[in-house]
């Protein structure tokens, strides 16, 4: 498949939810990857990590990483990810950053699950302070969410307002990326390339 568009591309991003068990899905991940490198492009994996997980994709030449705190507080995370592991998460992308650097973290955050202005405001300045990139994800209400309402594009303004200064506070370019989504903007509002 990569083979057939490598000439019109200029990365390539993987992405994965939880088949059976989070070990079982990064070693599926780690195998896929290592077929990729032999293209020779700048790869991003976003997958449910273990403690290792960052490790693991530095040793194979992953140029970013994305791990998804899904939610602004762990009160909501719990509810809407449960059996999941909120503080290793935070362990995760601290290591990611001292692995990958500035500009090569990036972690979703889904706006519109019942999180305030400000609770979602702390968790920006909390991963930029980090070294993470937000990348702020409205709501689409679906399956067991149907019925939610999605963020108003006053909301989604004002919150791009906070997620840009809280870049820029850091130190921090979203439009630096190389792979995924901050690097596509097809569905997320990126600060620098949408204001």
């Amino acid at each position: 498949m990569v083979e057939s568009v490598r000439h019109r591309i200029h990365a390539v991003s993987i992405t994965s939810g939880v088949l059976e068990c989070i070990e079982k899905e990064e070693a599926y991940v780690l195998e896929v990857v290592k077929h990729l490198a032999f293209f020779n492009l700048p790869i991003g994996v976003s997958i449910y990590p273990t403690e290792k997980t960052p490790d693991r994709l530095k040793e194979l030449g992953i140029a970013e990483v994305k791990f998804n705190l899904e939610a602004a507080t762990p009160e909501i995370f719990a509810k809407m990810c449960p059996g999941l592991d909120y503080n290793r998460l935070w362990q995760v992308l601290d290591r990611s950053v001292e692995l990958f650097g500035k500009n090569r973290v990036f972690s979703n955050v889904i706006i519109g699950l019942g999180e305030t202005d400000a609770e979602m405001e702390a968790c920006i300045r909390k991963l930029t302070t980090h070294g993470v990139i937000p990348v702020l994800r409205p709501l689409n209400p679906v399956a067991e969410l149907v019925g939610t309402p999605r963020p108003s594009a006053e909301r989604l303004s004002r919150l791009m307002e906070i997620h840009s200064q809280a870049l820029a506070e850091a130190g921090l370019d979203a439009k630096l990326a190389h792979t995924m989504c901050t690097n596509c903007a097809g569905c997320d509002l990126v600060p620098g390339r949408d204001e």
